[in-house]
């Protein structure tokens, strides 16, 4: 199953999710409402089906369960980072020296590159379980959270098959659909709690003395009301479980299958189900084993890596299948006795490796997994010029949306190639500010004049901070480039609003210090707009206007148009053939000529990339096929023909790990 296929059926998911939503509130405003007549039914006139009573009893209930899982879905919008919140999880910092923190970074990063995801921020909740999470509404929010348990039980293989068990749920659409859960639960609990405060303003407002001084004063009218409420509130307290029973099945069908496919996938990702089983048997072998105690794990349970709760009834309604079911499904050999390994010391669970110890123990290392880490001396010294990659068409979409351990492996050599020192200063606020700023400095004396007047006027600093930058980025190849942005990111979330949005300008006013735009400029900046300026200010989400392509063809001809006149720039006859191919691919019966070069701009480009983006997951992913096409016509993939067709990924919240040609896909 392909990454778009992933999606509709996440999509399909979402479908029976309103189902369920909507059996469980009509099931509660019917018990409501009969507890409501039952109660009445000794007044003049009331009989089993009073249509205003009912359509009464439907509109507040149901304003309320909406309204509550509204609200919560409001309240989650800032993404993975609030869920995290939520459990009392400190975030970890991307300059931490603790060498476990560091260890989980560095796995992280990998799984990142690999994948195509920018690099998400990391969390650490302070529970002794063996558990992690994923959680946000688009990759561009996501979050990675782990137990402290997780941290200090797990050796790095393991660990590395918790990390990807968890990606497959970011890369998979997964993440959204349980923060709408989180909503929906929350709204189908309203009823209950409702009730429950009815009952507590009974109790507290001496209900029961003042209904007996009404009953023997006012002839019992107000006293029956009192009891009308009470018994309300009663009825109300133990149908809204109703709502938390139905939660319970939804979370139970929506999650069970999914953790088995994540489970599936971190296998396909690392190549080593022995490193996720162990994961497993060491939470069976643990007394805390996978419980988080915090007061919100009941209603995000679902997000978790294991059940995180005490084991209920039967485990019918566990949001998680039974673990040794899933250990077998990992290790056929498995016996079902767990614990050996899950009780031995954090020291005795590292690498054994001298190398792999030193990797993940020293604070500089970059834990390339036992790989030795390529030191600033071996770095290279010359600049490197962009390499063509021989790729087809059907190796690029494969590749969206996966991540395989050839490209785990292809991941961990890209890293290798950055100098050490590079690597570690990437981590620190300033200076991942300074070696973006460092990659949009140009060549050309008059527009590096200007560049540096505008690091001046913030001080003598930065102009020297980011001259450090740009020696330690010399020699790098061009296809490394965005991946230095994406390893840059985390350390960027840490700028406050106002410092991120000087960065912002300053990167702008690089850009324009030539008057003219680059390829790598435009993915540089909208991965900024898209990764950073979203998290830092409220931004509009695109919304799904366009389910038919004829509309969109004007925007795909230009968007085809650019990728095959900035791949051939040189002969205008292959740039013709090449996008002749790409527009068969997004349409056979269409006939359009090549645009000219002067509708060929990149400003043109993002104009209908902009509309694109309201298209359906379908529809552009027949235009992500075509571009690849059109990118490997010629047999050749330029770094630019690729920066361009990520760019295109990004904007969709598709992921697409960076071009590799000798990765496994």
């Amino acid at each position: 199953m392909d990454f778009f296929e992933h999606q509709e059926q996440a999509r399909r998911r979402t479908g029976l999710l309103v189902v369920g939503y909507a059996a469980a509130v009509l099931l509660t405003i019917t018990a409501v409402y009969a507890v409501l007549v039952v109660l009445l039914s000794d007044e003049e006139g009331i009989t089993w089906w009073q249509a205003e009573i009912f359509l009464g009893v439907a509109m507040l209930l149901g304003l309320l369960i909406l309204g509550g899982s509204l609200f919560k879905i409001s309240a989650l919008s800032a993404g993975g980072a609030k869920v995290a919140a939520m459990l009392g999880a400190r975030e970890v910092s991307p300059d931490t020296t603790d060498p476990d923190e560091r260890r989980l970074l560095n796995v992280v990063e990998e799984m990142a590159i690999a994948s195509g995801v920018s690099t998400p921020s990391v969390y650490v909740i302070d529970e002794n379980g063996i558990n992690a999470f994923a959680a946000g509404f688009r990759t561009s929010d996501a979050v990675i959270g782990v137990t402290k348990g997780c941290l200090q039980q797990l050796s790095r293989d393991e660990l590395q098959g918790v990390i990807a068990h968890e990606y497959s749920h970011i890369i998979n659409g997964d993440m959204r659909l349980n923060i709408r859960l989180i909503g929906v639960l929350h709204g189908l609990l309203m009823i209950h709690l409702l009730g429950m405060i009815m009952l507590r303003m009974m109790v507290f407002s001496g209900g029961g003395r003042h209904r007996r001084r009404s009953s023997s004063s006012r002839g019992g009218g107000d006293g029956k009301a009192a009891i009308v409420m009470f018994v309300l509130g009663l009825a109300m307290t133990i149908i809204g479980l109703i709502g938390v029973l139905f939660g319970r099945i939804i979370k139970s069908a929506v999650s069970r299958q999914r953790e088995h496919l994540a489970d599936a996938a971190a296998v396909q990702f690392t190549r080593n189900p022995a490193g996720l089983a162990g994961a497993l048997k060491k939470i069976g072998g643990l007394s805390d084993g996978s419980r988080v105690r915090d007061p919100h794990a009941e209603e995000l349970s679902h997000l978790f890596f294991a059940n995180g709760l005490a084991t209920s009834w039967l485990g019918l309604m566990a949001s998680h299948p039974p673990l040794k079911e899933r250990i077998r499904r990992l290790d056929p050999a498995f016996a079902g006795q767990t614990g050996s390994a899950a009780t031995a010391p954090a020291a005795a669970s590292r690498p054994v490796t001298a190398q792999a110890a030193a990797d993940d123990m020293t604070a500089d290392a970059m834990g390339l997994a036992g790989k030795s880490e390529t030191t600033d001396a071996a770095a290279p010294t010359t600049h490197r010029p962009p390499r063509d990659i021989a790729m087809r068409p059907e190796q690029i979409t494969a590749s969206i949306g996966t991540l395989t351990a050839g490209r785990l492996e292809a991941a961990r050599n890209m890293l290798a190639a950055l100098p050490a020192t590079l690597r570690q200063r990437l981590h620190d606020t300033d200076d991942a500010a300074a070696a973006v700023l460092a990659l949009l400095s140009s060549d050309k004396q008059e527009a590096a004049a200007i560049q540096r007047k505008t690091l001046e006027r913030a001080g003598d600093a930065w102009p020297s901070r980011v001259d450090e930058m740009k020696k330690g980025l010399e020699g790098l190849d061009s296809s490394l480039r965005l991946a230095v942005v994406d390893l840059a990111l985390p350390a960027l979330h840490q700028l406050t609003p106002p410092h991120y949005q000087q960065f912002r300008q300053w990167c702008l006013d690089f850009v324009a210090a030539d008057k003219q735009v680059s390829v790598f400029e435009y993915a540089l900046l909208g991965i900024i707009e898209r990764h950073l300026t979203a998290r830092f200010t409220k931004t509009k989400k695109p919304v799904v206007q366009y389910y038919a392509l004829k509309p969109l063809i004007p925007d795909a001809v230009i968007l085809l148009g650019v990728l095959a006149r900035f791949g051939n720039e040189n002969d205008p006859d292959q740039a013709a053939e090449v996008f002749a191919a790409g527009i068969k691919k997004i349409e056979p019966t269409l006939d359009v000529s090549l645009p000219s070069e002067t509708e060929c701009t990149l400003s043109a480009f993002d104009h209908a990339l902009n509309r694109w983006r309201q298209a359906a997951m379908p529809l552009r992913q027949r235009l992500l096929q075509a571009g690849a096409v059109c990118v490997t016509a010629n047999n050749r993939v330029t770094v630019d023909e690729g920066n361009l067709l990520r760019a295109v990924a990004d904007a969709f919240d598709v992921p697409m790990p960076p071009l590799i040609a000798d990765a496994a896909m």
